[in-house]
Order: structure tokens, then sequence, then C-alpha cells
């Protein structure tokens, strides 16, 4: 049987060290972090050196030493629990790392495709934090889909990848399964293009590429004239090589340099 979930947790990673490669000397990425004994992982927990330099991005302002993400993607809800979830994890770094001053040097960020709403309204309904004194609202907004919330003693901030600004931050924006616009789709593939021997553009790639197929029409037409654009001058050697002999009913099938096609 075939399995059709799609890993949003890598792809986000991947995303996350695309959009950082310019602190790629300073910054550690951690997937699935084990917290304690037990089932709690983190989402990815994001470790600057010490002592290294600010990371100057809107969504990299905030990063101290021990920066927790908790992520939803595209199907998902970030909700109240799932806040309470990661500032429990957050709040679990003293007896990880045997050290209360941990919590000073740590971050929460709550990255969520979709706006929500509920926890929108939520947040609102709580206390501004006397550490934060300055600020005139529990939610602050930074740039357009990046808020500061100020309810905590740790800095806390919400990242709405469906609103951010693409130009900055193209690979969070266009990580999701609701690509209708083919433009987006052909500047991933030219710029994957650029990178395709590096696992991260290939394990984007890939998941943008399984999640869109997924849908029907004229979502799938544009993502195969992507591929298409992509792969074109590889399927042209391969058939010349003989590996591949034209289309089989409608359908080409492969993997090619280490990323899952399917050209219609």
């Amino acid at each position: 049987m075939t399995d059709n979930r799609i890993n949003w947790h890598s792809a986000l990673l991947s995303a996350l060290k695309i959009e950082f490669s310019d602190y790629q000397d300073i910054l550690n990425y951690e997937a699935e972090k084990v917290l304690n004994i037990g089932p709690r992982r983190a989402d990815i927990l994001i470790t600057k050196d010490e002592n290294s330099r600010p990371v100057h991005t809107p969504i990299g302002r905030q990063f101290r030493r021990y920066n927790l993400i908790e992520y939803k993607g595209p199907d998902d809800t970030m909700n109240e629990i799932a806040f309470y979830k990661a500032l429990s994890y957050l709040y679990g770094f003293p007896e990880l790392y045997n050290t209360v001053q941990v919590l000073e040097e740590s971050s929460l960020t709550l990255i969520s495709h979709s706006f929500p709403r509920n926890l929108w309204k939520y947040i609102n309904t709580r206390p501004l934090h006397p550490v934060w004194e300055n600020a005139k609202n529990v939610l602050a907004k930074i740039i357009p889909g990046l808020y500061s919330i100020n309810t905590e003693i740790l800095p806390v901030q919400l990242v709405v990848t469906s609103q951010l600004p693409k130009e900055e931050y193209f690979w969070l924006c266009s990580l999701t399964n609701r690509l209708t616009d083919p433009a987006p789709l052909r500047l991933i593939s030219r710029a994957c293009k650029e990178h395709q021997m590096e696992p991260d553009y290939q394990n984007y790639l890939n998941t943008v590429i399984r999640a869109n197929q997924m849908a029907k029409g004229e979502n799938s037409i544009m993502m195969c004239e992507a591929l298409d654009e992509l792969y074109a001058d590889q399927i042209a050697k391969e058939r010349e090589e003989g590996k591949i002999e034209g289309k089989i009913e409608g359908k080409i099938e492969g993997k090619i340099l280490g990323i899952d096609t399917c050209l219609l």
C-alpha cells in the first residue's frame, strides 16, 4: 500500500535551513528532538552557537541559544492546546539541560500555514506579561504574517506562512499543498535545479511535488509542467540511453536525482 502521508515537518526543516542559509555556520538543527524519557518530541529545535552574531531577519530576530519550533501544516490547526503543549516542552528545558538558566536562553516560534483564528481570540483574552510592559498589545504585528505574543516570560512569536511576504520568505510561503499559481511552481523548480545535488532542496521539492500532485485538475497539470521544466534535460538523456521508453499509458513514473517524479 502506498503511504500518502506528507512529512511536512521534514520539509519545514529544509525550508528553515534554506531561509537561514546565510547563518548556516552558527545555527544547528535537530528534528524530532527528544525532550525527556517518553513520547514527547519537539517538532524542531534550532540551537544557535553561544555568543554568536544575531540573526538579522524578521523571524530570526528573537532567536536565543535554544529555539523551539512548533509547526502545523496546511491540513492542521494551531490552537490553544498546541500552544500550551509547545510551552510545556519549553518549560521542560531545565530538566533536560539540568539548569534553570536555560530558560533565559530560550524562545518559542509557532508556525502555522493557516491563520489560527481561535488561538488569536484566546491570546487576546490573556494579560500582557510584565516583562513586556513596553508592548502595547498582547499580540503585536512585526511584518505581515509575523506576530509577537507577549503573554509569556519568554519570547514567543507566531508565524502564519500564508501571510508572509513571498519575496522575503519564498520557501516558507511555498510549503503548501495549495499551489494553484504556476509562477511559484516554476520558481521552485528553477531554484531546486540550481541546487539539485543538495539534500534539503531535494527533500523540499519532493514534499511539495507529492502534496500538490494529490490535488486534482488544474493544480496537477501545473505541477507536471513545472516538473517538465526541471527534468527536461535529464529525461531526454535517459530516453537516449534507453532508460525511459516514452510514455506508458499516459504516465511516466521515476526517480531522478533522488527526487520522486510523476509526469502526466
